[in-house]
């Protein structure tokens, strides 16, 4: 499997430095050329996406279709890839790359935050400016807290088992799954804990490109994601033999954890991996400094965690264990990837930090008539 876990383009309220999380924020016009160019990206690398999933919020939504626009290509008549019934069997209808929008990707509750400007970082505090605002104002009347980590990760752990994990497990795909998730910036970061802390023990690792392109000090905390930017993933399958020798089945019992897992943020990078990664015929770099250096346990998510109103409340899974992700290695193939933006400029006179309005033909048409005019 490849995966892409993709962060929207840029938005109005990123150009006005407001909290956005559940507040829905469209794209600026440059936003769109941005979008525009990652789908593009995709296109000309030879990308074919088979799932694509995104945040229901316009932000990302509106950059899904930029890329679902872009495979058309692949697609033009929608007849390239069989599509399946639920036994595995060709139907007589055929594959066409839909959007899956999920309540689970949504953005932060920033609660009280929603839609007011970026609070200063106080001097001498190790602390954000919204992080220090909280300390002094949470208990006043009316203070609403930002949505919890554990709220967050109870989200990303329904969005791994109801889609992803399926995908890794289902041995009817004739194709390899090239899966892109769209969402947003601080819950793809959270995703992505709890994607890690379902691997196996040391089973990531990274390719030469992206070592050589960024330095990590551990694996839960990759750095941020630029607008359009995107993580990828390579996910092979072990063979079986390599698996009974390892003994990797041996897994410990179940730990008790609010963030998808024990926490891996203290444990260094050996420098040596212990296993190869075995895929398919299709060429992988091996990866390199393989970094989850101690056992990964199950775990089960705490019960009685507050759930922030309207966004939470149905993805409660308490008790329900965390299912690891066994026989696979990862790949980190990029961190954070936004080549696709290259050359690409700011259209001047407030155009492009405007919001993008769906009634223009295009960009292109819509900025020649501005310069006329």
């Amino acid at each position: 499997m490849r995966l892409f876990l993709i962060r929207h383009g840029e938005t109005v309220d990123n150009i006005a430095q407001l909290y956005a999380g559940t507040r829905d924020s469209e794209l600026t016009n440059h936003g769109v050329l941005q979008a525009t160019k990652l789908g593009q990206s995709f296109q000309v690398s030879g990308i074919r996406i088979t799932h694509l999933f995104s945040s229901p919020l316009k932000r990302a939504v509106k950059t899904a279709k930029l890329v679902q626009d872009a495979q058309s290509s692949f697609f033009p008549d929608a007849t390239a890839v069989p599509a399946l019934d639920s036994s595995g069997s060709a139907r007589n209808d055929t594959f066409k790359l839909e959007i899956v929008r999920c309540q689970a990707l949504i953005e932060q509750d920033f609660g009280f935050y929603e839609g007011k400007p970026f609070y200063e970082r106080p001097r001498g505090e190790n602390l954000t400016g919204k992080q220090a605002h909280q300390r002094n104002h949470e208990n006043e009347p009316g203070f609403v807290p930002p949505e919890s980590k554990e709220s967050m990760a109870r989200r990303g752990d329904s969005f791994l088992d109801e889609h992803l994990l399926p995908l890794l497990h289902d041995e009817h795909l004739e194709i390899e799954p090239v899966v892109a998730v769209v969402s947003h910036g601080i819950l793809l970061s959270s995703l992505w804990k709890c994607f890690l802390r379902r691997l196996p023990a040391r089973s990531v690792g990274f390719a030469p490109t992206a070592v050589a392109s960024q330095s990590f000090t551990d694996l839960e905390h990759l750095g941020g994601w630029s607008n359009t930017g995107y993580l990828e993933l390579r996910l092979s399958k072990y063979k079986t033999d390599a698996i009974n020798k390892k003994g990797s089945e041996d897994l410990p019992a179940s730990s008790t954890s609010t963030e998808c897992g024990p926490d891996l943020s203290q444990r260094g990078m050996p420098s040596q991996p212990d296993h190869k990664a075995v895929g398919d015929s299709t060429a992988v770099a091996e990866p390199v400094g393989l970094s989850v250096g101690a056992e990964v346990q199950q775990a089960e998510l705490v019960a009685g965690s507050s759930l922030q109103p309207g966004i939470s409340e149905s993805f409660s899974l308490a008790h329900e264990p965390i299912k690891l992700i066994r026989e696979w290695t990862t790949t980190i193939m990029t961190v954070n990837e936004k080549s696709h933006l290259r050359g690409l400029k700011r259209t001047g006179g407030g155009v492009g930090s405007a919001k993008f309005e769906e009634g223009q033909k295009t960009l292109e048409t819509f900025f020649k008539r501005r310069k006329v005019g």
